[in-house]
């Protein structure tokens, strides 16, 4: 039996053929895919994942919208900052705790609704037309396993 040579030597990057790489061209080609799609609507990166939350429950906080992302405060508290002066969200103070600012949709916002996941359906549409529904929970059950281990 000839010996076994590493893909590398057999001509073919490690970037090719190891998941730790792939999961991180995948997820930088998805991002590119969904910025593409959302600028002409002056939506960028990562803006849509804050609106649905807002389209689910508008007036909230940006730690609870941290929360719900899984991202830190400050990196919610930087897009909302963008977004505001986008026009798709504003900042109020919350009526009975003075400390607590909260974040609600503007009307651009909202009508945004009707835009973005038709959008980024698209995307994820493209992005797995090469997968069979069930290579799709496969692959969604596994990134889910890897995300919960990295979660602690």
């Amino acid at each position: 039996m000839p010996p076994r040579r590493s893909p590398a030597r057999a001509g073919i990057s490690a970037v090719d053929t190891d998941a730790f790489y792939l999961v991180g061209s995948v997820a930088r080609s998805v991002r590119t895919g969904v910025e593409r799609r959302l600028s002409e609507h002056g939506v960028y990166a990562g803006q849509h994942v804050i609106l649905g939350c807002l389209w689910d429950q508008d007036g909230i906080t940006p730690t609870q919208l941290a929360r719900r992302l899984r991202l830190e405060t400050a990196t919610v508290t930087r897009a909302i900052s963008r977004m505001a002066t986008g026009g798709l969200v504003e900042r109020r103070g919350d009526a009975t705790d003075r400390r607590l600012v909260r974040v609600w949709l503007t009307a651009r916002g909202r009508a945004l609704h009707r835009v973005v996941p038709r959008a980024v359906a698209e995307v994820r549409a493209e992005m797995f037309a090469e997968l069979s529904p069930h290579d799709q929970a496969v692959l969604a059950s596994l990134l889910g396993r890897v995300r919960r281990v990295r979660a602690g």
